[in-house]
């Protein structure tokens, strides 16, 4: 099996080197990942991480021109793939629910669980999408026997419009260092443990958001990044 991987492995590494056009390239990591090919093999990744409240919400949502939910009672859980393409038609948007391998996906398909089958012009009907969709994987979550509600199901949201560049980000839950009455205290493990996955992908770039009273060197996400990337050679600092 293992074998098997490192073929995969190798395949990918040369069709991106082989491909000059980079719209094409980004499309074939689109489609290994939509194949879950990410799950056993590291693929090129921009990844969002940061502090609960640190502002990864509105970066977000300045880029891909939709408000992401950001609620006390439904803080993000589970990673969310902003995937923005640029086009001359006008805003459209797409929310669907990727399950990775032994989840909900063998319950039924993303789009009947999540109720998501339409392209949506209003950019506030995608906000209501990505929180059903956040709620759908909690309670997914929830029936695996997961008493924090994170999982490493994915959230997929797809825009395309003149606005936009050719761009994927991951954004992850932000770091949690103390939980509410209604919380479980395994969201702090289940958080840290979910966001050095992504760490340990050395194809992985960090994006670490950072408010700006905050002293980087103290910051916990940067201090993570530094065990895994010492010489900070995909740790960006925003």
């Amino acid at each position: 099996v293992s074998v098997l991987y490192w073929k995969w492995d190798t395949l990918h590494l040369l069709a991106v080197l082989m491909l000059e056009d980079r719209a094409q390239c980004r499309e074939l990591v689109e489609k290994l990942h939509g194949i879950g090919l990410g799950q056993h093999v590291n693929l090129p990744m921009i990844a969002v991480m940061g502090d609960t409240s640190s502002g990864k919400s509105s970066l977000l949502s300045a880029l891909g021109g939709v408000e992401f939910p950001s609620s006390a009672d439904l803080c993000t859980r589970c990673p969310t793939r902003l995937r923005m393409s640029h086009s001359d038609d006008p805003f459209a948007a797409t929310v669907r629910i990727h399950w990775v391998a032994g989840g909900g996906a063998e319950a039924a398909p993303p789009s009947e669980v999540a109720g998501f089958t339409d392209t949506m012009s209003d950019p506030a009907e995608v906000t209501k999408a990505i929180a059903k969709a956040q709620e759908t994987i909690m309670a997914e979550a929830a029936r695996r026997g997961s008493r924090s509600g994170v999982a490493q199901d994915s959230i997929e949201v797809t825009v395309s419009g003149p606005a936009f560049d050719d761009l994927t980000l991951v954004d992850l839950p932000g770091i949690v260092r103390s939980t509410g009455d209604r919380e479980d205290q395994s969201l702090i493990g289940d958080i840290q443990q979910l966001l050095e996955t992504y760490l340990r992908n050395e194809r992985c770039v960090v994006l670490v958001v950072i408010p700006a009273n905050v002293d980087v060197h103290n910051n916990q996400v940067i201090q993570m990044c530094k065990a895994v990337d010492p010489e900070q050679r995909r740790t960006v600092p925003v």
